[in-house]
């Protein structure tokens, strides 16, 4: 296992965080309430917990999300994006989604759980079977903590090595622009214009 250092936080991430060019996104959300944010960035994995998601106030982590400078590697689908968004009120830019380059770069069912397409494309066995589903606690549980943290701490190497297949599919090109469009349907539905009366 990666020597990664967690740290929890609440409601955002600090101010004071140098992000790379790059970091791993995922979220928990739990009856329709976001619960908390993964952010895998360098050696460090960042929980961010909230108590609702009816007022998220969260400033770095909506800056981090609008930042085009950083990628945000993700393996959320695209409804568990724009409902984080909604969240947060933020659209992400830069998204490199996971299960795009999944569908271009090499034969898995890119519909599969994220446990099994790390075994398969990284030839590593992780048992992210969660075995504490309440989400709701005051503070999470050592297998919460253990499932929160396989979420996000091999985004990095699974992009690397599913652009090194699209290389040599001649597929690059065709991943960004789906993901670019995957941000532009996240734009629509967080900016719908107000219907007209």
């Amino acid at each position: 296992m990666k020597d990664f250092k967690t740290i929890q936080h609440h409601n955002d991430l600090p101010n004071n965080i140098d992000f790379e060019k790059s970091v791993g996104l995922s979220c928990i959300i739990h009856k329709n309430d976001l619960r908390s944010i993964q952010v895998a960035n360098g050696n460090k994995i960042h929980i961010v917990n909230f108590d609702s998601n009816k007022n998220c106030q969260s400033p770095v982590l909506l800056n981090l999300l609008a930042n085009q400078e950083v990628q945000k590697i993700s393996f959320l689908n695209p409804e568990t994006l724009i409902f984080l968004s909604q969240c947060l009120n933020s659209v992400p830019k830069n998204l490199f989604m996971i299960d795009v380059a999944l569908q271009h770069s090499t034969p898995i069912n890119h519909r599969l759980d994220l446990e099994y397409v790390v075994e398969k494309v990284l030839d590593i066995y992780i048992d992210n079977k969660i075995k504490d589903p309440n989400w709701q606690k005051a503070s999470l549980s050592t297998n919460q903590i253990s499932y929160i943290i396989n979420s996000v701490m091999y985004l990095h190497d699974l992009k690397e090595a599913l652009m090194g297949h699209s290389s040599q599919n001649n597929t690059i090109s065709v991943i960004t622009k789906q993901c670019q469009d995957v941000e532009h349907q996240i734009r629509e539905e967080l900016l719908q214009p107000e219907p007209s009366l």
